[in-house]
């Protein structure tokens, strides 16, 4: 007979139990179950319609012995969409603690559609490390054109509160984003910053790479 694990749950059930085949106690509770399903599909880029694959329910009852059931595409579809605004929120608090921030932002085509991915980079003030995290992936409906860019950029900066935080925003070198900064920013510029001395005002605080 197997010695127990640190748990207290066997690690496999002994011949005994194979034989007669009862089940092996499960050392895991169904909403764990859940949260380590949700894992999966969310750190493996799944679409929700995975949990109705036959694979998933098949490979799912063969480890945990019929003992746990899988959820529906409604209650994943919520557990997602929970965790997504915890994690919001939970970075909104870092980033209003913070006075320098680094944004990035791309715009790209795929199957047809166009999206606008923002990320932000900072350092820790306590470690002075780098960090980094994603603030959106956009729909950008219609031509890249630079006042269509800029709506969507400064969105999401206003969604999480970063514009006076900016110090340079990096992007690549298509023409729309040096003329979103050229005709949005300095008109910003002049209305967040009336207090900046002369030999500053002209001072470039974008850069294009």
């Amino acid at each position: 007979m197997d010695e127990p694990d640190a748990s207290g749950s066997l690690s496999q059930p002994t011949i005994r139990d194979s034989i007669s085949g009862k089940r092996p106690n499960i050392s895991i509770t169904q909403s764990q179950f859940d949260e380590q399903l949700l894992d999966y599909m969310v750190g493996s880029l799944l679409p929700i319609r995975h949990v109705d694959s036959k694979e998933l329910k098949t490979f799912c009852n063969g480890i945990s012995h019929g003992n746990f059931k899988i959820m529906c595409r409604q209650t994943i579809a919520k557990k997602i969409e929970d965790r997504f605004q915890a994690s919001k929120q939970a970075l909104a608090q870092i980033l209003s603690k913070l006075t320098s921030i680094c944004p990035t932002a791309d715009v790209w085509k795929s199957r047809g559609r166009s999206y606008m991915g923002v990320t932000c980079h900072w350092l820790d003030t306590e470690t002075l490390l780098r960090k980094s995290a994603c603030l959106a992936v956009r729909r950008v409906f219609g031509s890249h054109t630079y006042d269509v860019v800029a709506k969507t950029l400064s969105a999401v900066h206003k969604e999480f509160k970063i514009s006076r935080k900016i110090v340079v925003t990096i992007t690549d070198s298509g023409s729309n984003f040096p003329k979103t900064f050229r005709v949005f920013s300095r008109e910003n510029d002049v209305q967040v910053d009336e207090d900046v001395d002369e030999e500053y005002e002209d001072e470039e605080i974008v850069s294009f790479f």
